[in-house]
């Protein structure tokens, strides 16, 4: 579509040069960029050092003045009020004061004509979107936000909890919707909510792979009932409020993010697409051509190729894992996306939690309103899905890429666990830091055998006894066999020499770090501690336990889940190559 999209730069730019542009288009610039000055001076006693440090050592190498957020919004506040349609409109006419233009068309655009070489396509292309007319850009009306009605009574509470030691508070109420909630000072100024619901991926239809994903993107592309996605856009301009929606391994999820005194627009924004989600063809037909263009994408790399076929090789051909084949996805149909997710929305296993800098009483309030009043059904004879995932033992699998690129992938793959013995867990964790330490100095330092390695294990949230430790090594494709038998070689002298107490001293020290840095976090608790909490309430001692548990791991241990899970007979292999010589 290289020709559509030059043809539409050209008639934008020309529009603006012709006829500038309106005033709810300055309206909305204006709002957003006062918005910007103002929410870091809200947030400036918790900036991140490394980030400051970074700026003053930038303004420093550039002659720049290093400013604080106040001393910006002092400078800059003032002119952007002042700024007119009149003084943008000559400032961009000063921009492009001639026609000389400088066309570029890069990438794999379609330009084999025999009959006529690619400057002359591109200049064709260009002249002709010129003789055409551009009209005045038309006066939007304005999008009026929230348009739904408030719900006339709150939620009863039934159950509320404190834990002080971790600053949480849980709050049940009569409709079965529990409110988790942590207030912290990580990050001024900031709030992220997730609404969780359903099972998620782990639900989808066997006949329907794909489904998943499509839903994702059908659900974000269609803004809610009342309003498209750019309506809703403009109806917020100048907020800090956004809301997406995700499908996740276990549950379907809201989530949201805000600003100290937008909390109550964002609830009032989830509460929307929660019980009025738009579901339009236009977003589903979109979605559709989305996911064509990154199936070609992902198909001309060897990430992608691992993506698209690889994944799935480890899961036995499970089709909740990877990617589908692009002619079955095309199949899925709007209906298909609306009946799976809303079978989910309604039901009594919805669960809210809030993290960051807000008002615990006044955000129970604003639940209690938006979904402790809601009228939920309860979850009768659900059918969960009986396939699980089967990790194939001994089995190889060697796929192509559509690529010039002499750059190749294998995948050394071992059988592990779920993730609930959480000590078994990090335990594996640490094995893959190890052996991906042992990967970094035998193959990539000792051997210069390798563009990158690194081994990590991903275990399940929903699929019982299933996880998959994988060590990966980008290498040249021509020694991908010597390489899987070295990756195989570091796995067996593990399980039969175990590990040093220096190597494990070098992989528990920096997730010692890490962890230090991580509760610290919004996102870690909200994500990892407060979201599923209701359905697995041992999350929340997860967290008090997590330090000192990576630092109580033992040599013997390691060595031991080494013997346990390195079994070389067990081990799947992939290779990823180009498809050309």
């Amino acid at each position: 579509n290289w020709k559509d999209s030059l043809s539409l730069i050209e008639q934008t730019l020309r529009k603006a040069l012709n006829f500038g542009f309106t005033e709810s288009e300055l309206a909305r610039v204006k709002k957003d960029f006062l918005s910007e000055l103002d929410n870091p001076v809200k947030g400036v006693s918790t900036r991140n050092s490394h980030d400051l440090a970074r700026k003053i050592i930038w303004s420093l190498n550039t002659d720049r003045v290093f400013m604080s957020p106040e001393q910006k919004k002092e400078l800059f506040a003032s002119i952007i009020d002042s700024t007119t349609l009149e003084n943008v409109h000559g400032e961009f006419k000063e921009i492009w004061p001639s026609d000389d233009r400088l066309l570029l068309v890069t990438g794999n655009a379609k330009l084999a004509d025999m009959n006529t070489d690619p400057e002359t396509q591109i200049l064709d292309a260009y002249f002709h979107s010129r003789s055409l007319a551009v009209s005045r850009p038309i006066k939007k009306s304005s999008v009026i936000f929230p348009y739904l009605p408030e719900p006339e009574k709150e939620g009863q509470i039934i159950r509320t909890k404190k834990i002080p030691d971790l600053g949480i508070v849980q709050v049940d109420f009569k409709n079965s919707v529990r409110l988790n909630l942590k207030k912290t000072d990580f990050k001024a100024n900031q709030v992220i909510v997730n609404l969780a619901f359903g099972r998620g991926k782990s639900c989808e239809p066997l006949n329907m792979p794909g489904l998943a994903i499509l839903t994702a993107n059908v659900f974000n592309e269609s803004g809610l009932g009342a309003l498209k996605r750019d309506e809703i856009e403009r109806a917020l301009s100048g907020k800090n409020t956004y809301v997406s929606f995700r499908v996740d391994e276990d549950r379907f999820l809201l989530r949201g993010e805000t600003v100290t005194h937008e909390v109550p627009l964002l609830f009032e924004l989830i509460y929307a697409h929660f019980v009025d989600p738009g579901f339009r063809k236009e977003a589903h037909e979109r979605s559709l051509k989305l996911f064509r263009q990154k199936y070609t994408a992902l198909s001309s790399s060897i990430n992608g190729a691992m993506e698209l076929s690889g994944l799935r090789f480890l899961a036995g051909g499970d089709s909740r894992f990877g990617l589908p084949d692009y002619n079955n996805f095309n199949k899925l149909t709007l209906d298909d996306v609306k009946s799976w997710i809303t079978r989910s929305i309604g039901n009594d296993d919805l669960e809210v939690s809030v993290v960051g800098d807000f008002d615990i009483e006044s955000t129970i309030k604003l639940t209690a309103k938006y979904f402790g009043s809601l009228s939920l059904k309860p979850i009768i004879n659900e059918q969960k899905e009986k396939r699980l995932p089967v990790f194939p033992d001994g089995q190889s699998k060697t796929i192509s890429a559509s690529t010039k690129i002499q750059k190749g992938l294998i995948v050394v793959a071992y059988p592990t666990e779920d993730l609930w013995d959480i000590r078994r867990t990090r335990r594996l964790s640490v094995l893959s830091a190890i052996i991906s330490e042992r990967l970094r100095e035998q193959i990539r330092e000792k051997l210069g055998a390798a563009y990158s390695t690194f081994a990590f294990n991903r275990p399940s949230r929903v699929f019982p006894g299933y996880g998959v430790l994988q060590a990966r090594v980008y290498i040249d494709p021509e020694e991908a066999d010597v390489l899987i038998k070295k990756v195989k070689k570091i796995s067996s002298d593990l399980v039969e020499d175990g590990l040093t107490q220096d190597e494990l001293h070098r992989a528990v020290a920096p997730s010692l770090t890490s962890i230090k840095d991580m509760l610290r976090k919004n996102n870690y608790w909200l994500d990892t501690v407060l979201t599923g909490s209701v359905k697995y309430p041992q999350q929340i001692d997860w967290s008090r336990t997590i330090n000192k548990d990576y630092a109580s791991i033992t040599q013997e241990e390691v060595s031991n889940i080494a013997k346990k899970y390195l079994d070389n007979h067990q081990a799947a292999t992939i290779i990823v190559k180009p498809d050309t010589p």
